[in-house]
């Protein structure tokens, strides 16, 4: 009897145990589920167009040198015109310090972002990514391309990440297209008579940057019967490795027309290998640089170069305004875009004027602010429309300013 009335007491008990437990276990279900609708809610609303609230978006540069400090100026303007705030954060050169930036900004430590724009600083962006998916933030990816491994695990933005919803590259195939075509043209131009040689100088074969730049420029050769590639070296991008790989090139080949470089520190290597070999660089060869700066802007000036390309730095403002539109617009205006940014080709025929842009903004940098960034966001535009992502407005808010009138813009 005992067995028989203690079963069903034991069964009994063991059911309001269990009840007690699946009871719990469907509490525990049902708090989590609130708490992710009420989540996503407040992101969402973050997100609103009608909130009152700026959207904030933190901006992650690599280092504080002159190149990344304007990248944040651009970025504050176009904030300051689009209505956003934006926070800046600086990584030092640490890989491991901007994804703990990244982490803290993600999480909230350093307040609610509604945004974050990064580069692929030493291939941090498959982590930074996760982050934001994680987080739910919405992110840009800007100044960098992915390596071809990273390209194959992440695909295009939104693809494989919800929130990552724009990536912007520099134009390097473009522009490197642009700058063959203008050696050849020149060259072509001064030895009618017979087929051109040329070598070239590029850096590490597989950054994404080397890659893109040398698509470009085989692109145009390629295209040609006229024009022969003796060779392409690969460098550590220092101008001391250009330097010793260009003597070897201009001794081995001879009646060489004209060197491609793929940056501007290989350029001053060649410009030296040539004088010290007796030629004379705009007469006997003709060169390229990559970058805009005084020492590129002296070998335009001095004929030792024929042109020149750059200008990345206003990706700063670009990413802001991808990472407003993101926000403010409806998804499908802004959704999964990969754009190559344009670069300013710079030429003596336009050298003075980009010079005097230049100098304006390292003495006068909130000229920048003058700029009206709005026209090149799809927020508020009455249908949409592609990004028209221009140099000309910026050049001419700070050359106007100076007095001066702005001339033709060489951009691509």
């Amino acid at each position: 009897m005992l067995e028989l009335i203690t079963g069903p007491v034991m069964v009994a008990r063991r059911w309001e145990k269990r009840s007690t437990i699946d009871k719990e276990h469907w509490m525990r279900k049902v708090a989590a589920l609130v708490l992710l609708v009420v989540s996503c809610w407040g992101h969402a609303q973050a997100l609103s167009p009608d909130d009152s609230r700026p959207p904030r978006i933190g901006v992650f540069l690599v280092a504080d040198t002159p190149f990344w400090n304007r990248v944040a100026l651009f970025a504050r303007a176009a904030g300051e015109s689009l209505g956003a705030e934006i926070e800046v954060f600086n990584a030092g050169l640490d890989r491991v310090r901007m994804m703990r930036q990244l982490d803290w900004a993600a999480r909230g430590v350093h307040g609610s972002f509604d945004a974050l724009v990064f580069p692929n600083f030493l291939q941090t962006a498959v982590y930074m990514l996760e982050a934001c998916e994680r987080e739910r933030i919405t992110c840009v990816l800007f100044n960098s391309d992915l390596d071809a491994q990273e390209g194959a695990l992440l695909g295009q933005p939104e693809r494989r990440f919800r929130y990552w919803t724009a990536h912007l590259v520099p134009d390097d195939v473009q522009a490197s297209a642009a700058m063959t075509q203008a050696l050849v043209d020149r060259a072509a131009a001064t030895r009618p008579e017979r087929p051109l040689s040329m070598v070239g100088v590029n850096g590490y074969r597989a950054d994404a940057p080397a890659v893109a730049r040398e698509q470009g420029m085989r692109r145009v050769i390629e295209a040609r019967d006229d024009v022969r590639i003796r060779q392409v070296v690969y460098t550590d991008w220092s101008g001391e490795d250009a330097y010793t790989r260009t003597l070897g090139l201009y001794h081995r080949y001879h009646e060489l027309d004209f060197i491609w470089s793929a940056n501007y520190r290989s350029t001053t290597g060649i410009l030296r290998a040539l004088k010290m070999a007796g030629a004379s660089p705009g007469y006997d060869v003709f060169v390229n640089s990559f970058g805009l700066g005084a020492e590129m802007f002296r070998q335009l000036a001095d004929g030792e170069i024929e042109i020149t390309a750059g200008g990345h730095f206003v990706e700063g403002a670009w990413a802001v305004i991808l990472a407003f539109d993101a926000l403010l617009t409806p998804q499908s205006e802004v959704s999964g875009i990969k754009l190559h940014t344009p670069l300013l080709l710079v030429t003596q025929d336009n050298l003075d004027d980009v010079r005097l842009a230049l100098e304006r903004l390292e003495s006068e940098p909130e000229r920048v602010f003058d700029v009206d960034f709005r026209q090149f966001s799809r927020r508020g535009q009455p249908e949409p429309r592609d990004y028209r992502f221009s140099f000309e407005p910026i050049l001419r808010a700070l050359i106007e300013g100076a007095g001066a009138t702005l001339g033709p813009v060489g951009t691509l």
